[in-house]
């Protein structure tokens, strides 16, 4: 159990108005006197243990900010794909893996914990759908999108990304025939 007072926001999904549930979460999140918002979407996979994990990470790292490290398995290309991004001025790259928790400048909600004071940084609506980037026009998700918002305000750090705080994300794949044939005959034995 968490000691303090948190509010726990899960089951959120990427359909088109999950920014405004967000939004709605934040705005109930900030009307309390929590110190802590905990994201975890419906598609995370996570062990009883990390979100205590998570947070005695951020606070010993003096993070506004933490996120599980996001293993996602791609089964068309039986690839394990990670979160957590650095964005260079143009486009959003996937962040080098280390060992131990490092700052990033963007993940997505998935499974992530926000301290109020992130919050204060930002003018709302805080999460937005869909959104083009104002420098480069490429487009971008309401996860990236609230992450490039406090990575443009003055002074902040990142999020910590934390390898030892291991999460899934499992995705339902909807397919057409073209892929199956693709995938049946990458695992087939010749």
């Amino acid at each position: 159990m968490w000691p303090g007072n948190m509010i726990l926001q899960a089951g959120a999904s990427s359909n088109p108005s999950n920014a405004k549930a967000r939004n709605a979460v934040v705005d109930m999140f900030l009307a309390s006197d929590c110190e802590w918002l905990l994201w975890i979407d419906e598609d995370a996979v996570v062990h009883p243990s990390a979100p205590q994990r998570l947070r005695s990470l951020a606070n010993e790292h003096g993070a506004l900010a933490a996120a599980g490290f996001v293993v996602v398995y791609d089964p068309l290309t039986q690839e394990l794909k990670l979160g957590g991004w650095n964005f260079d001025g143009q486009e959003w790259e996937n962040a080098e893996p280390q060992e131990e928790a490092f700052w990033v400048d963007g993940v997505g909600c998935h499974f992530s914990l926000w301290h109020r004071t992130a919050y204060d940084r930002l003018e709302p609506p805080y999460h937005q759908d869909w959104m083009v980037h104002p420098r480069t026009g490429s487009a971008m998700s309401h996860d990236l999108s609230i992450s490039l918002r406090f990575k443009e305000t003055e002074d902040w750090p990142g999020v910590l990304y934390c390898p030892e705080v291991l999460t899934w994300h499992v995705k339902e794949w909807k397919i057409g025939k073209a892929e199956l044939d693709r995938y049946n005959e990458s695992n087939t034995i010749h």
